[in-house]
């Protein structure tokens, strides 16, 4: 799947920067010569109607022509009401900002131990207009791509250990009382090599011991007599 990038900054982007806490929100609107279009808004509260206001006052400095892009900072799940879409204006790009990358950019501003909603809007706004942040609809794009991944691996191991437990099954009833010697057969050498070899007990049992030893040895498995050893 391509990477998809954030939009390029031009003279004309104006970017939104939200710092998103449990139930409000600050907010700056800033210009691409970092003019700062409306100061930093603090404990906006995270509502329909509040966020309908932000919009309105937005769209109210945006010069003609303007290229939005609104910038929200991860935050756990609190930040998700606003990631979505249909709550901004269709054309204004929407991205996602990494908690590290903002910190970063905190101590870049040389404000490293200082955090605020001021301050990390400031560094918000300094990625935003460097061109980070990960559009919305590839984070979404990623998602569904990791839930296939997920899926695809879940049914492979659901039959590996289908696969298992027939297997198993099948040595059970061939060979009674094998797990008693050997509690989990198909974790050893001996057992994978009585299980792809020997599906006949008949013909394993008239190999005998010492015959058995050196059939699994041309085969690389090394096993002794334990009768011998005493």
């Amino acid at each position: 799947m391509p990477v998809q990038h954030a939009v390029q900054v031009s003279p004309l982007t104006v970017v939104v920067a939200i710092d998103v806490g449990k139930n409000e929100f600050a907010m700056s609107v800033t210009d691409a010569s970092r003019n700062r279009l409306l100061k930093p808004l603090l404990g906006c509260p995270m509502t329909a109607s509040s966020v309908r206001d932000v919009v309105a006052k937005i769209t109210g400095l945006l010069p003609v022509g303007a290229a939005v892009k609104i910038g929200i900072e991860a935050a756990g799940h609190y930040h998700l009401p606003l990631l979505a879409p249909l709550v901004w204006p269709c054309g204004w790009e929407l991205l996602e900002l990494n908690p590290g990358h903002v910190s970063e950019q905190r101590k870049v501003l040389g404000k490293r131990t200082i955090k605020t909603d001021a301050i990390d809007l400031e560094a918000m706004t300094e990625l935003l207009l460097a061109g980070r942040g990960l559009p919305v609809g590839h984070r979404e794009a990623v998602l569904v791509e990791l839930a296939a991944w997920a899926g695809h691996r879940s049914r492979r191991v659901q039959i590996r250990t289908a696969t298992k437990n027939q297997l198993l099954g099948q040595l059970d009833r061939t060979f009674p009382g094998l797990t008693r010697a050997l509690p989990d057969v198909l974790a050893t050498k001996v057992g994978r090599l009585v299980a792809a070899e020997f599906a006949d007990p008949t013909r394993l049992a008239a190999l005998g011991v010492n015959r058995f030893i050196r059939f699994g040895a041309t085969r690389g498995y090394r096993s002794a007599n334990p009768w011998q050893a005493s």
